[in-house]
């Protein structure tokens, strides 16, 4: 989040200088069980090849927001239409919960993979700045770790690792290339700016059908803050009985 963080700023400053506009805002597949009918329990059951089992557990992020806390204050929506303004998306978060009494269940947890768009437009008359990033942690050992207990999951390490930006950012108008913002014409182009970014506890509906994450702070500096939160919608839940190695016992 490092770039949208001095993206912010950027827009921040141009937007002091331009004018007082505000910013606004903000089935499962087959050989696997209906959320609402998935119980807890207590024994992860392994597979006749030895490896464990887990469940895949994939996510919709609508409804999750960016903030940036600035001389200038904005919230980014994942939300459709994905092209508006001031949404982003799409975006989508997989976990490998273990398989319990055959169903999702209590015990360790794998962040696996997460994927997020964050397209969108800020700005006023004399400068609107078009940020592109594909934002991306994948990792088939996972990128963060847990347990999940009484649908609470808590993160040993509250950070997901190995967080990659691509994309660029790009200016038009009148004040383009001040405060730190590209000039005009001559977009940022960001390769591979990785690093860890913070996450927090994620709670559960009982169903684990769905789950929501407290806003974090992501990225600070003396004149801003960036910070995610999250909410996810369950898109699929899928038993792989050939579990990686690396997550099993």
């Amino acid at each position: 989040m490092a770039r949208t963080l001095a993206l912010a700023l950027s827009l921040s400053v141009l937007m002091a200088c331009g004018g007082d506009d505000d910013a606004g805002t903000a089935s499962t597949d087959s050989d696997t069980m209906s959320p609402d009918t998935m119980p807890t329990g207590t024994t992860p059951t392994t597979s006749s090849t030895g490896q464990c089992s887990t469940w895949v557990m994939t996510y919709d992020l609508t409804g999750s927001k960016f903030f940036i806390d600035a001389l200038i204050d904005f919230t980014i929506t994942l939300q459709e239409p994905y092209d508006a303004d001031e949404n982003m998306g799409p975006g989508t978060l997989t976990l490998r919960l273990q398989d319990v009494d055959g169903a999702a269940g209590e015990g360790a947890a794998t962040l696996v993979d997460y994927q997020l768009t964050q397209d969108f437009i800020t700005g006023n008359a004399v400068a609107q700045v078009h940020t592109e990033l594909e934002n991306a942690a994948s990792d088939a050992c996972g990128v963060s770790a847990g347990t999940l207990s009484e649908a609470v999951l808590t993160w040993t390490t509250e950070a997901m690792a190995d967080h990659c930006q691509n994309g660029q950012i790009s200016c038009e108008g009148a004040f383009c290339g001040t405060a730190g913002s590209p000039p005009e014409g001559e977009p940022e182009i960001i390769t591979d700016d990785c690093g860890d970014q913070p996450i927090t506890s994620f709670d559960f509906s009982p169903d684990l059908e769905s789950f929501s994450m407290e806003t974090v702070v992501v990225s600070t500096d003396d004149n801003a803050t960036a910070a995610m939160q999250y909410t996810g919608t369950l898109l699929s839940a899928e038993l792989d009985p050939n579990t990686p190695a690396c997550l099993c016992p």
